[in-house]
């Protein structure tokens, strides 16, 4: 699955039914994990054209953490989105 970066106002407590939709949205992702058990991260793997952070998912077995991390880790040596600011950030500071 893949979801766009939801926008402050879609994720406002006080926001409309959009906001409980957006939520859901993510909820959908990780519950199954969560009720499960499962050890679950997520890796940072560069920016949406609008300059949006994206991300992807590593789930593992019972107890597999060790072996997330190792992945996670193997991942960002092989890369550098790990350190680099989204555009915004780069161009206010």
């Amino acid at each position: 699955m893949s979801f766009r970066t939801p926008t402050l106002a879609q994720t406002d407590a006080g926001a409309s039914e959009e906001m409980w939709e957006t939520i859901g949205l993510f909820c959908h992702a990780t519950a199954p994990f969560n009720y499960l058990g499962l050890p679950a991260l997520s890796v940072p793997a560069g920016f949406d054209p609008g300059g949006l952070p994206v991300s992807f998912q590593l789930v593992g077995p019972p107890f597999a953490e060790a072996l997330l991390l190792r992945a996670a880790y193997a991942y960002e040596e092989a890369t550098s989105w790990q350190s680099v600011l989204p555009a915004a950030i780069a161009r206010s500071g």
